[in-house]
């Protein structure tokens, strides 16, 4: 599960290189992003938050054992908090 983890850190990295990074390749990522979410945070907040309105399932990973996760999956649905 640790090199999932770090394979989907890894792919999110190199997308938000791409979305944000005008044309600029780093030769260390890690380093620009560290940069990027020091001196412009800003650039990056519209790729961690995600529309409340538009999430209709949430994906949870609990520790089982310290190399052993489980995920379910939970639907989230809207309450009128008027009834």
């Amino acid at each position: 599960m640790v090199r999932l983890i770090g394979a989907m850190r890894t792919l999110a990295l190199d997308y938000l290189i791409q979305q944000v990074g005008e044309g600029f390749l780093p030769t260390d990522p890690e380093k620009w992003y560290l940069e990027l979410r020091r001196n412009k945070p800003a650039k990056m907040f519209p790729y961690l938050v995600e529309d409340s309105g538009k999430i209709e399932q949430v994906y949870v990973l609990s520790l089982v054992e310290p190399e052993l996760v489980t995920m379910s999956v939970q639907d989230i649905s809207v309450s009128d908090d008027n009834h």
